[in-house]
């Protein structure tokens, strides 16, 4: 695949594109699958703009209901399909900054920072379709934080995919798979959220982890303004001392 040059990406952010994003594309064991196939596609900010560049709009309130799945994720939730995820699979998500087609494939992360994956389990009697996620019981299963301590994981433009391992031992059902990836601002009130959701169907043949006295989050609910790992210091906006660095939310299930 062509990469663009630093040119072609100032021009292409000319005709106008933003430096933010979106992750539309869902990936399982390198399998790459259209856009929205499985996402809940989302709206764009100010007026919901359809147009594709609106959509790439970062999210700051973290006490909106559009914190757990993207702005008006669950009006697409009835055309989303779900994908049927084996557990143990490597699965990810690939970033949209808002580039039309069919320049989106040379679209790339502009805000490095920490990368996190919940599920929340679709209740036996009720559909995926009819599940928002925002009274789920959300369970994270995947931190990408610092690899150095001037580099996050997920750290530069070339890092159009973001990758993680479903657990082997995730109870088999239906379940939207949140994944956010976000910039922690020194300034408060200004860290940059860029969540979606995935439908995900999960079987597993082997022996499934418990849940029982897992801390479960809510979306929203489950971070606050005033979280070190949201609103981030001088340094660590500045890529300074990320090994220090702790997650907003509850410690990676363990299975």
């Amino acid at each position: 695949m062509k990469f663009p040059t630093r040119l072609t990406v100032l021009l292409l952010n000319a005709t106008g594109t933003t430096a933010h994003y979106f992750w539309p594309w869902f990936i399982v064991n390198g399998t790459q699958f259209a856009q929205w196939k499985y996402v809940r596609d989302v709206a764009g900010a100010g007026y919901y703009s359809d147009e594709v560049v609106d959509k790439t709009e970062p999210q700051f309130d973290l006490y909106s209901t559009n914190f757990t799945c993207g702005r008006l994720a669950f009006a697409s939730a009835e055309k989303t399909e779900t994908a049927d995820v084996l557990a143990g699979s490597l699965v990810g998500f690939r970033v949209h900054e808002g580039l039309p087609e069919p320049d989106a494939n040379y679209s790339g992360l502009q805000h490095p920072g920490p990368a996190q994956a919940y599920l929340a389990r679709v209740p036996q009697a009720v559909s995926i379709k009819d599940f928002s996620g925002i009274d789920g019981e959300w369970f994270k299963i995947a931190a990408l934080l610092a690899e150095t301590d001037t580099q996050w994981v997920a750290g530069n433009y070339d890092h159009r995919v973001i990758n993680f391992t479903l657990p082997a031992t995730t109870p088999p059902g239906k379940y939207l798979l949140r994944f956010e990836q976000f910039w922690p601002s020194p300034s408060f009130l200004q860290t940059q959220f860029y969540v979606n959701c995935a439908q995900i169907n999960v079987i597993n043949h082997g022996a499934a982890g418990s849940l029982d006295g897992y801390p479960f989050a809510k979306f929203p609910g489950a971070y606050d303004y005033m979280d070190t790992g949201i609103w981030a210091g001088n340094e660590l906006g500045n890529n300074q001392g990320l090994l220090k660095y702790v997650a907003p939310g509850p410690a990676v299930w363990k299975g």
